[in-house]
């Protein structure tokens, strides 16, 4: 897993070489490999690149030796990470002969330096989400937030619908609602309201869904990025789980921000064919690295405390392939 100092989250890739077979030899091979977080485009010409980040973006390029010659070029894409290739190995360039795993740790390598996410092995993000109604999404999210035993988990309510306001509480509680906007201003209070939503239960705390989906639509992947992070700097929970339903985002790239995406199913044919337009739906926003690493789930009708539930979100965390899993998380047995 990609947990060298940034989340698991997609990053897209652009390779830039005018020998379109090996960029796209090297494209395919970054995009069969789960185990990294990159979604690799390939580009022969300068005006393809151009073209495609008219519309869109990239998080980094790699960029053939005799193209990094254009500065004029490159200084009109400030935001972009530009890694060289070389057909030779030197200092500060990634040697394009080399075997492809070992140009795939470069490329994290260079990418790690300029990353300033403050995540770790300690902290963990899950997206639970799902097509479907009544597979047991909220269940399976609240049950992996009782198995940390580290700084307990944070459950976190992406639902269409959240309950309303008591009236008379002694002190006011915030939900989503609240949250969203606090997000996407980034501001400075965000912890300060945090703390103020958080409803310990148990092992866990929660923080309700927003009274209505609309006032987390416009969320964004930076936005939860952003937020992830700041629940990762005050430290208090280490595993975080947002229970989304599938209707809610309006930007699906949200997801880019979690270590993993969980997607709850049953086995039936509308079902199957719910989560096959889903996946369908992700690979057209060019969300195809999410795709391929979600982890689909058969969720038991059983309580999130109840032994069958743990079984089940304890195998999951185990495919996962979570170092640091057994030390993080417990069996969930009741004294």
């Amino acid at each position: 897993m990609d947990k060298g100092g940034c989340c698991m989250r997609q990053r897209k890739l652009g390779i830039c070489d005018p020998d379109i077979r090996y960029a796209v030899s090297l494209m395919n091979y970054i995009n069969a490999d789960i185990g990294n977080s990159f979604l690799a485009f390939a580009f022969s010409t300068r005006e393809s690149l151009s073209e495609y980040l008219t519309g869109n973006h990239l998080d980094l390029v790699l960029v053939a030796e005799d193209w990094m010659a254009d500065a004029a070029f490159w200084d009109t894409y400030t935001e972009l990470c530009v890694i060289g290739m070389s057909e030779h190995s030197a200092e500060n360039v990634i040697c394009k002969y080399e075997d492809a795993d070992k140009i795939v740790q470069d490329i994290l390598r260079f990418f790690r330096a300029g990353c300033k996410s403050l995540s770790s092995e300690l902290f963990c993000s899950y997206a639970v989400i799902s097509p479907l109604g009544r597979c047991g999404k909220t269940r399976l999210s609240k049950c992996i937030c009782y198995l940390d035993e580290v700084r307990g988990g944070l459950y976190i309510g992406f639902e269409a619908y959240g309950l309303p306001a008591v009236i008379g509480e002694v002190q006011e509680r915030y939900t989503m609602s609240e949250l969203a906007y606090l997000i996407k201003t980034r501001s400075d209070q965000i912890l300060d309201y945090v703390e103020r939503s958080v409803i310990a239960d148990g092992k866990m705390g929660v923080i309700d869904s927003p009274r209505s989906y609309l006032d987390i639509r416009n969320l964004d992947a930076a936005d939860m990025c952003w937020f992830l992070d700041r629940l990762y700097a005050w430290g208090r929970y280490t595993t975080i789980v947002c229970d989304i339903d599938g209707g809610v985002l309006g930007d699906s790239s949200v997801l880019e921000a979690f270590d993993h995406v969980i997607v709850p199913v049953f086995d039936e044919a509308y079902a199957k064919e719910k989560v096959k337009v889903f996946r369908n739906c992700l690979k057209r926003q060019e969300l195809g690295k999410i795709v391929s690493r979600m982890k689909c789930v058969e969720v038991p009708n059983a309580e999130y405390d109840s032994a069958e539930m743990i079984r089940c979100a304890g195998n999951l965390m185990e495919e996962n392939g979570r170092e640091g899993s057994r030390r993080c998380y417990g069996t969930g047995n009741k004294e």
